[in-house]
This record gives C-alpha cells, structure tokens and sequence, in this order.
C-alpha cells in the first residue's frame, strides 16, 4: 500500500526537522572532542562520562516536571530555544574568559552530551507521535537519512570553516545555535501537514485509553516491554563507550595540534555519514518494510565484537574505519530500527520514558564503562585490552532483541488491527 499524501508530507518535514538538530550536534561534537582533549587529556575522559551521567539525571528531572506541566507542543519549543540560548553563553563566557579553558571545556563537554541526546529525543517525540505502526516502517528509513544527512553537514562544514580558517573552534558554537533554532520552523512543518491524520489514540493506543501521565522513571519501572528497550540502550552504550574511550586515547597520542584534532574528527563524522546515508537508503528501508526494527537492531552488537578485537593491536587507521563504520551503523538502520520499538506505545511512554532511556540510561552507559576503565586501568595499567569485554556483552545484546521482538509484534498487531490494516507479510518477525 503506498505511502498517503498528508504522511508523504509529514515526513520529508521531520527528515529536515532531524537534519536540523544533527547537524547542530555534529558541529558541536568535533568542538567538545578537540577541546576536552587539547586542554584536560584522554585520561580525564572517564570522568567527564561519570559526570554527564549526573546532568543528565538532573536534565531529565527537569524535562519530565516540564512535561507533566506543559503540553508536548510547548515542551519542545521550551527546549529548542533553551538549548540555542545556552549555546551562544557559552561562546560569550570563553570569548570575555570569564571561566578558564579547562573548566569551559569541562562543562562544554557536559553540556554537548546532553544537547546531542536530547535533541534527537525530541525529534523522535514529535514524529513517533505522528505516525503508526504501518506508515513508520515505510517512512522511518527516509526519515533516518535526514539525521545522517544533517550529521554530514554539519561534519562537513567543521572541517570546511577551519580547513579555511575562516572561524576558530570555538566560534562554530554560534554556528551550531542558529541550526538549532530552524527546529522551531520546521516542527510546525510536521504538525501542521498532520491535520488530516487519523488521531494519536487510535494509531498508537488502540485501546482508546490514554496512559496516565507520569515520570518516565515510572514506565521503564512499570512495563516490562519498556525495561527491555532501556536494558537494550544501556548494553549498547557501555560497550561503544568502552571503545570509544579507547579510540580517543589512540587519537590523543598520534594527533598533538588542537586544530588537527577537530579536523580529524569533523572529517571522521562526515565519512560516518556517507556510510550511513548508503546503509539508510539500501538496508534500512527494506528491511523495515518486509522484516520491521527486530533485523535492525542485531546487527551493531556484531560490529562492536569487531571493534573488540581491533583493539588488541590498536591503529588510528585501523581503529578509525571499524569505528566509521559502528557509528555509522548506530545512527542509522539501529537508531530508525530502536525509534519504531515506541510506535505502538501511549505518549507518556513516547515522551516521557523515552527521554529518560535516550539521554539519562544512555549517560548511564557512559557512566559504568567510565568506572570499569578506571578500575580495570588502576589495577592493570593499561585499558586496551578491556574492548574486549565487549565480546560477551554482545550475546546478551541478542536476547534482549530476542524478547523485545515479541512484545513489539503484540504491540504492533494490536496497533494495525486497529487502523484496519496488517502489515507484517507471512514468515516476518
């Protein structure tokens, strides 16, 4: 069945809307790499991970009293200019040095984890609450290229404005502030082309019944189905941070110039990208269309069992096209494949668990391969061969995919019957 108009419409909004706030990320992230490391080092890395844990408890404590105060609507909105207002006193503070290098680069690295994260999780909000189950694997393929197009960009015009040298490092944060604000334009875009779509109860809970609105803590308590996608994020992230801890430290010891550094990073991100538009637009899609998310999300724990073993004899070169390609496999076929698992949920779990699993249980990752690095580090004196813990990380990845594949096909069976319309085709999981 093709695509309708009015869906047609809503999603080439949200692929801009998602394009919009990477590319804000990724000109921000390549700024938070170089300069955390230029200033404080890769062996303070771990710290500033046990840190964005906290704030981003703190940041989602905030968010949910926001939601439970405030309609969705004026939730993002709120958010957007809060994030873009933050960034351009950033620049102010390290332009009239009213903090030092270090610190501003502390609180800078802080700062971008919870923009990066909090920023797609409001995109997803908005658009898994404008579609259902049916129309989100036809277009969710689509819709991911928009982040990883939008990731490119920004990646790509990093490195173009200091290849040039036409602004410092820290004057791309005003870059990065004026992107975050389109958001504002481009999400009544996908609203307002919404107006002819059937409503959100019947798409998304065809029960009828609206969830009762509670702290996102309280669903990933409470539903069993939503646990699984917490425990699923949090897997993921520990072992890709173990990694990327590592990937960091190789990048530190071979790259001494700041500039150098965010060079490198910009141009690492922008062939990620490219990776990842090719896997968006020849895997993503047909596989959500015949199999749904389930395929999706079982391919990056074999990809980081991989990065694993790179580690044992670790290269910048080597180490940097294994982890092209895990990003680019995280932004794209398991991150639109993760987005559908919500679907078929109420809005409270869409927009208030949903933003505790993506920026506070992912910081929670963070945090514990942080730990076990500085453990393992001041035990064994060397960290290289913890990658390796990732190896047995991997196979329980799989059984929770394994489980989440039932509760999403209860889910989406119900959610389907409801619009009248089955989608799943013989043998599909």
């Amino acid at each position: 069945m093709p695509v309708a108009s009015a869906d047609r419409k809503r999603a080439v909004y949200a692929f801009f809307l998602f394009a919009t706030f990477m590319a804000s990320y990724y000109v921000f992230k390549p700024v938070r790499g170089s300069l955390y490391l230029h200033y404080l080092g890769p062996d303070n890395l771990p710290y500033a991970y046990l840190m964005s844990t906290l704030v981003a408890l703190v940041g989602m404590s905030i968010y949910n009293r926001i939601y439970l105060l405030l309609d969705a609507r004026r939730v993002f909105s709120v958010s957007v200019i809060a994030l873009s207002a933050s960034a351009v006193l950033f620049y102010v503070a390290e332009a009239a040095e009213l903090i030092s290098s270090g610190l501003f680069s502390f609180l800078f690295f802080l700062w971008v984890s919870l923009q990066g994260t909090l920023s797609a999780t409001l995109c997803w909000s908005v658009t898994n609450n404008n579609f259902d189950v049916v129309t989100g694997r036809k277009v969710y393929g689509f819709i991911g290229a928009g982040g990883i197009s939008g990731a490119f960009f920004g990646g790509w015009v990093t490195k173009t404005i200091l290849a040039h040298k036409w602004l410092s490092t820290e004057q791309l944060l005003l870059v990065g502030a004026g992107l975050i604000l389109l958001a504002l334009v481009l999400v009544r875009g996908v609203r307002g082309a919404a107006q002819h779509a059937p409503p959100d109860a019947l798409l998304n809970n065809p029960a009828g019944k609206e969830a009762e609105a509670r702290d996102g803590a309280y669903w990933i308590a409470k539903e069993p189905y939503v646990a699984g996608i917490a425990l699923l994020v949090l897997l993921m992230t520990f072992s890709g941070t173990l990694l990327d801890l590592q990937f960091n430290r190789v990048v530190a010891e071979t790259l001494t110039d700041k500039d150098a550094k965010t060079e490198f990073f910009g141009e690492l991100y922008a062939w990620m990208n490219i990776l990842g538009l090719i896997i968006q637009f020849t895997l993503t899609s047909a596989v959500h269309r015949w199999y749904g998310p389930i395929p999706g999300l079982l391919i990056l724990p074999l990809l980081i069992m991989i990065g694993g073993l790179s580690l044992i004899n670790p290269s910048l070169d080597a180490i940097s096209i294994i982890w092209t390609g895990i990003l680019a496999t995280t932004y794209s076929i398991n991150q639109t494949s993760k987005e559908l698992l919500y679907i078929p949920t109420p809005p409270s779990v869409r927009f208030g668990a949903k933003a505790y699993i993506d920026v506070f249980v992912y910081r929670l990752g963070d945090a514990g391969a942080s730990i076990t690095t500085l453990l393992w580090k001041s035990v064994m004196g060397v960290s290289t061969a913890l990658g390796l813990l990732v190896l047995v990380l991997a196979p329980i990845s799989v059984f929770v995919v394994s489980r989440l594949r039932l509760g999403y096909r209860h889910r989406a069976d119900h959610a389907e019957t409801a619009v009248g319309i089955k989608a799943y085709r013989p043998g599909a999981p």
